[in-house]
């Protein structure tokens, strides 16, 4: 950023609008933002020490605006009119509450003035006070009277009130744990109701700073809020025009008003490592799912929408009517740093998500046909579309805007509809797939929960975002650095997104319980106090049996290996006779082979995680028993009672019931991938035989459509990169072709190994997720390739004569598993 545009940034963080609140101003910063009336300033003549114009000309108007409302003519006077020193000076309090209330009948007058309201039943004075805003709202002026003046104070005042516990309240704040970190409450300001009280409060040094500043931000909060009740007022009506539209016109059906009683539900696939959606499926009355952390259960409420094209049928969808409140409008008014919340895009938005991709422009179509019938006919403009990839900018006429906030990853088809007799009063639809509703939902970097502290928070350097918590809880009056335990919130959030996973469901073949490391722990101890209960005061050393201690452990895969270490501590075992075993049943000799000295003559516990079956224990026993090593005892960390594994178990941590899933913290990274593949798996039947589609290229023959996961090419799910891989090998407009017919499945999942003669492990493993699109509808002889795709020709070939001909393992076994599901759906 030029240091022509850090300045102007910085201009208008200080003369927009919060003249009373923001970071402090620094005398030997000057070009940093500051608020204006520092709690310190005895005086306001410093100000005219600042080198910027612009800001001390406004400062000196605001400076005069107030000696006006006040009745005096340096504010440093102020305090002669009430207080101590008012007594002092003969004062009566009947004096100082005429002197208020002359004061506020005069802040009413400025206040009209500032926000262009015509009073309708007050004699002007004639006093200009200078400070009004133009340019917000259109430039339009408002008549209100006395009385509905007073409700606007009164109202904004309020709202203004409001703000901190939209941020920091410990069940619902934005910023929910923030309570807990600032210095403390100040209730004074919050008492007050009274404008003039709170700017006498401010200007007060018998209060603290922090109270000071409360009383502060509440006034310049609520000159925020008055401007946006006034701009809030154009919208009044339009909702019930536009909702008389879609119900009444052709747009919903007429029998059915708001959603219907069964939900859509689905399931999403996740990323392990950003949580992106790679799977949609929608539950049938037959569907069941295993339990698994990134598979989650989802249910939108949906309502019939009439299809333009053919109006016996119809097409669901979710539609939220999502007007932004006064605070969140106010909010993001401060981030950008306007007084005008007519730049506000979104202040009245609509939000629209479609079971199929494809519904989205029958909706637009049913809007505009409605509004024409209903004789309100509605404007509808594509302002953008990231839905099928590319840069979010949050385009406006075509342009980028330099606010646009959200990630570059952000999903959303964004409409613009307007009332063609009402051209500035637009309104936002905002369309959404399955996809892009659940990574707005819950997609790391992306999800709302994320991206709503992050922009209260942080203000990225060249950026015109603001902070809106360095103007709400300045660090010279709270002490707090925000930054520090920002990330603390976006890890709660991506936890409690995750733990979704683990929310029972009907749909789920068994109840998942994801056990933490303390659960471990207690399961732990629980084993050895079977070993050995607790001393307690009528136990006699005669009663510790010291003889029943293990001498040596074997824990059994990855999940017990931190039970294993705590069971030696307990024990007082060697560090070295804690081994652990993570092969297979085939592996067991060798294993047993390889710790024989240490295995030898000593008391031996082999602990396992999940007993059920318990085959690798009673084989491990078996060998030992055969070799006479040692003495064994076998301990479970989670047992199923009347189970093979309960016959040959010693000591157990908890049971597992018949319904019970449970989850150890390792097995949420047997799921990451290191080399993943997107394929596209184009099908159609043809002359009773299913075909698919395959690529001619230079290198290869017959390659099926996508490529491997790459993450320097932006990658960040394989969704993406087989969207990626179909706009480069067949171009824009086929990939949106495929894109529409890609069935709402889970894609099929195969694993083969990168060298055949090499051990298995991640590092040797390559995972093709196969996506099924129906290839019905395509006619491949009308596409136009890109001409620097490496794709020459495209084909249809025989399924089942490809899948034996096929040389390469990864397609060969999806194509396999592919036919077998063909097989079980016919």
């Amino acid at each position: 950023m030029t240091k022509t545009e850090s300045s102007t940034q910085q201009d208008l963080r200080r003369t927009r609008f919060l003249h009373f609140a923001g970071p402090a101003w620094d005398s030997n910063n000057p070009d940093q933002p500051g608020r204006l009336y520092p709690e310190n300033a005895e005086d306001l003549s410093w100000y005219e020490n600042d080198s910027n114009q612009s800001v001390k000309k406004q400062f000196r108007q605001l400076a005069k605006a107030f000696e006006k409302i006040c009745g005096v003519r340096r504010l440093k006077e102020i305090k002669s009119l009430y207080g101590e020193e008012a007594r002092l000076q003969g004062v009566t309090e009947e004096d100082e509450r005429e002197s208020k209330k002359q004061m506020y009948n005069r802040y009413r007058e400025a206040f009209a003035q500032r926000h262009r309201i015509q009073v309708s039943d007050l004699i002007p004075s004639g006093i200009d006070y200078g400070i009004t805003i133009n340019n917000t709202r259109y430039n339009e002026t408002v008549t209100l009277t006395v009385s509905e003046v007073d409700q606007l104070i009164a109202d904004s005042i309020n709202y203004a009130k409001e703000v901190p516990d939209y941020m920091q309240n410990p069940q619902t704040g934005l910023l929910r744990g923030l309570t807990h970190i600032l210095p403390g409450s100040v209730n004074e300001p919050k008492d007050l109701q009274n404008p003039i009280d709170l700017f006498l409060l401010s200007k007060s040094h018998k209060w603290g700073n922090q109270a000071r500043f409360e009383a502060r931000r509440i006034l310049g909060l609520s000159d925020l809020m008055a401007e946006i009740i006034l701009y809030r007022k154009k919208y009044e009506g339009l909702k019930d025009d536009l909702f008389d539209v879609l119900n009444h016109h052709g747009v919903f059906s007429p029998e059915q008003h708001g959603p219907i009683d069964k939900p859509v539900e689905f399931i999403t696939l996740h990323n392990p490592h950003n949580f992106a959606v790679e799977g949609i499926h929608i539950l049938d009355k037959e569907d069941s799912y295993k339990p698994n952390p990134y598979i989650l259960y989802n249910k939108i409420k949906v309502r019939p929408t009439i299809d333009p094209d053919n109006p016996q049928n119809t097409f669901n969808i979710q539609l939220n009517d999502e007007p932004k409140g006064i605070i969140q409008i106010a909010l993001k008014m401060i981030r950008r740093n306007a007084i005008d919340p007519a730049e506000i895009r979104d202040v009245y938005r609509l939000a629209t998500t479609f079971i199929n991709r494809g519904d989205i422009d029958k909706f637009q179509t049913a809007i505009e046909l409605a509004s024409h019938r209903a004789g309100k006919p509605i404007k509808v403009e594509r302002e953008e579309n990231t839905l099928d990839g590319g840069r979010y900018q949050a385009l406006k006429d075509g342009h980028p805007q330099k606010y646009a906030g959200s990630s570059n990853k952000y999903q959303v088809m964004r409409l613009k509809l307007n009332f063609e007799d009402k051209p500035n009063e637009v309104f936002e639809l905002s369309c959404y797939t399955l996809e892009a509703f659940v990574n707005y939902a819950l997609r790391d970097n992306v999800c709302i929960g994320e991206y709503l502290i992050k922009r209260q928070i942080f203000a990225p350097e060249g950026k015109w975002d603001a902070s809106v918590f360095e103007y709400l809880y300045p660090k010279d009056i709270y002490g707090i650095d925000a930054l520090k335990y920002e990330n603390a919130l976006i890890s709660g959030i991506r936890v409690g997104n995750r733990q979704k996973a683990f929310v029972p469901n009907e749909w789920q073949t068994k109840k998942p319980i994801d056990i933490s490391e303390e659960e471990i722990e207690a399961a732990t101890i629980r084993i050895a106090e079977q070993i050995q209960p607790p001393v307690t005061d009528s136990t006699s050393h005669a009663a510790i049996q010291s003889n029943n201690f293990p001498q040596a452990i074997i824990s059994v895969g990855p999940n017990c290996f931190s039970a294993g270490t705590l069971l030696k501590d307990i024990f007082g075992i060697k560090g070295s006779h804690h081994i652990n075993f993570h092969g297979q049943i085939e592996n067991i000799p060798q294993f047993i082979a390889n710790y024989r000295d240490i295995l030898k003559n000593n008391r031996l516990l082999i602990l396992d995680d999940i007993g059920i079956e318990g085959k690798k224990v009673k084989r491990l026993r078996e060998i030992l028993e055969e070799n006479r090593l040692t003495d064994t005892t076998i301990a479970f960390l989670g047992l199923k009672p009347d189970s093979p594994a309960a016959e040959i178990t010693d000591y157990y941590g908890r049971e597992i019931r018949e319904d019970e899933y449970l989850y150890f913290p390792h097995q949420l990274h047997e799921h990451t991938r290191l080399h993943l593949g997107a394929i596209g798996l184009i099908t159609r039947m043809f002359d009773g035989r299913w075909q698919i589609l395959v690529q001619n290229e230079e290198k290869f023959s017959e390659k099926l459509s996508g490529g491997m996961f790459n993450g320097q090419l932006g990658d960040e799910s394989t969704l993406e990169t087989l969207r990626r891989e179909w706009i480069e090998e067949l171009g824009a407009d086929n990939a949106l072709k495929l894109i529409n017919s890609m069935e709402h499945k889970f894609p099929i999942i195969v694993n083969v190994p990168l060298d055949p003669n090499a051990s298995e492990s991640l590092a040797n493993t390559v995972t093709f997720y196969g996506y099924q699109i129906d290839g019905s509808s395509l006619n491949i002889d009308n596409f136009q390739l890109p001409e620097r795709s490496e794709v020459k020709s495209l084909h249809w070939e025989d399924l089942a004569k490809l899948a034996d001909t096929m040389p390469w393992p990864g397609y060969k076994n999806l194509l396999q598993e592919l036919i077998k599901r063909k097989k079980t759906l016919s």
